[in-house]
């Protein structure tokens, strides 16, 4: 792990098309699989969450936190 930082999920528009989730620290594509970065290997939000569909759940809210609802 790198520092062993915790990075973050980047921010979804509401008006864009891609749902993708993107890791803050390196701004690569990340699936609820996987607990840490592709390419630095720091942990991600939510790699403490055990099943899959939590943690896409937990990181998809904080993606999108700043929507207005």
């Amino acid at each position: 792990m790198s520092g062993g930082k915790i990075s973050g999920i980047v921010p979804i528009y509401p008006n864009g098309t891609n749902s993708t989730l993107f890791t803050s620290c390196c701004h690569v594509a990340i699936l609820g699989n996987q607990i840490k970065c592709p390419r630095c290997m720091n942990l991600v939000i939510g790699y403490d969450i055990e099943e899959t569909w939590k943690r896409d759940k937990y990181r998809w809210a904080k993606a999108t936190e700043h929507w207005r609802r």
